[in-house]
C-alpha cells in the first residue's frame, strides 16, 4: 500500500473521526469505503430504486414494511384456517367399549 496525504479542513477532521468511531473502525477504513461507495455510485451498481428513495435505508425500510403486510396476511390466513378446523364438526365413532357385548350365540342367531 502507498502512504498519501491529504488536506482537509478541520470539521471534515471532525466527521471523519466520527464516523470512525461510530464504526469502530480506523480513520483509513472510513475513507476506503467512501471511495468504495462514490466509485460504485459513479459506475451505477447501486440500483436505481436507492437512487429514487434517496438513500439504502428508505429502500430497506419500504422493503420491510411490504414483508410486514404479508406476514399480516400469512397470520390472518392462519387464524383464519384455525377457526374453520375448530368449526369443523367431525362424527364420533361409535367405540367398541361402548357396545355392550354379545356372545357368540346371540351373534349366531341375529
Amino acid at each position: 500500500m502507498k502512504a498519501r496525504t491529504f488536506r482537509l479542513s478541520e470539521s471534515d477532521i471532525e466527521l471523519l473521526e466520527e464516523v470512525a468511531a461510530a464504526r469502530e473502525c480506523s480513520n483509513t477504513e472510513v475513507v476506503r469505503f467512501a471511495i468504495h461507495l462514490a466509485a460504485d455510485e459513479i459506475h451505477g451498481e447501486i440500483r436505481d430504486e436507492v437512487h429514487e428513495s434517496g438513500s439504502a435505508i428508505d429502500a430497506l425500510v419500504a422493503q420491510l414494511a411490504v414483508k410486514d403486510e404479508q406476514i399480516a396476511k400469512l397470520q390472518d390466513l392462519i387464524e383464519h384456517e384455525q377457526l374453520l378446523r375448530a368449526q369443523t364438526v367431525v362424527p364420533e365413532l361409535p367405540d367398541a367399549e361402548k357396545q355392550p357385548k354379545q356372545s357368540w350365540w346371540r351373534r349366531w342367531l341375529s
